[in-house]
């Protein structure tokens, strides 16, 4: 009895385990499948992925309330520009996401003046002016592209704090949604894996 229990145990370990390593590689690739690039503003360096252009003087990567990587745009007097030209499929349709804090999000208190602008191409996303102050809101736009090479832009002005953005992703619809983290899975995969293979040895034994 003791053995077919132990047999029963091993067995389950290791399909658990399996399962995990398939969700992991399914995890990954759907990573992926973002379009942009450093979309969490995670690498070090002057926004690598991106290009910086307008009144580009006062933005940074940082640790935004929460530990989550974000950028940090307090540009003053006319706004800067944030973009990237993804790889795009004229009419594909699109998910474009991200995660915007009007000074909230940096332990700042927002104020006024300030704008913001986010676009996909030619169509505008959203856009704020002489926002009040708000926690990090994700939004999602689903667009159809309306080329090959499709440019992603956001806009920042804001005299007296910063606008916190992070998590941008542009996903192709009926794709897999991105994945930030995989490393999760790969601890939980291992320990599993590892807990069969001791399991095993001590029923051959």
């Amino acid at each position: 009895m003791l053995l077919k229990l132990e047999a029963y145990m091993f067995n389950r370990i290791r399909t658990a385990a399996l399962i995990a390593v398939v969700t992991l590689g399914c995890s990954v690739a759907s990573f992926a499948n973002n379009l942009v690039t450093n979309g969490n503003f995670s690498v070090p360096g002057n926004f690598p992925g991106w290009t910086l252009s307008g009144n580009a003087t006062n933005q940074t990567e940082t640790t935004c309330l929460g530990g989550i990587s974000c950028g940090e745009f307090g540009e003053v007097g006319s706004d800067a520009y944030l973009s990237q030209i993804l790889a795009t499929t004229s009419g594909s349709v699109y998910q474009v996401s991200f995660e915007l804090s009007n000074g909230l999000g940096g332990g700042g208190s927002g104020g006024t003046p300030n704008d913001f602008s986010a676009n996909f191409g030619a169509s505008q996303l959203t856009s704020f002016v002489n926002a009040n102050p708000f926690d990090f809101t994700t939004f999602t736009y689903n667009i159809t592209a309306a080329s090959n090479d499709t440019q992603l832009q956001f806009a920042f002005r804001q005299d007296p704090s910063a606008w916190f953005l992070t998590n941008v992703s542009v996903i192709e619809e009926g794709g897999a949604p991105p994945v930030p983290e995989p490393s999760s899975l790969i601890l939980l995969s291992t320990g599993l894996l590892g807990a069969a293979g001791a399991l095993r040895r001590k029923f051959v034994s």
